[in-house]
């Protein structure tokens, strides 16, 4: 699959599920769109990319189709993102930038 990646599609990069133990609770399995490896996908990563055209693909697939754009596009994660891996790190949430104030002492 070498033909140009579709500038409206947003590429999902997961990790493959042979690379890894560890993984956010109540991730799923799913089939990268490039190679077929399984991969996870979070379920806030599910949640975001949801109503959005999109295709799942490994890290590794990823590298591929951002090393033949001339012009990629990284997403910062999402809130829900970053406390889910927290969560599943066993370290604090970071705070969201847009919640309410942490009240002093």
């Amino acid at each position: 699959m070498d033909e140009p990646w579709p500038d409206d599609i947003l590429t999902v990069s997961c990790l493959r599920a042979a690379d890894t133990n560890s993984v956010v609770p109540g991730s799923l399995v799913k089939t990268c769109w490039r190679c077929e490896a399984s991969i996870w996908i979070s379920p806030a990563t599910l949640d975001h990319v949801r109503n959005q055209p999109h295709r799942l693909v490994c890290m590794q697939c990823a590298l591929e189709v951002a090393s033949k754009d001339d012009d990629p596009k990284l997403l910062p994660p999402t809130a829900d993102q970053l406390k889910e891996l927290a969560e599943a790190l066993g370290l604090e949430p970071p705070e969201d930038p847009d919640g309410p104030p942490k009240a002093d002492g």
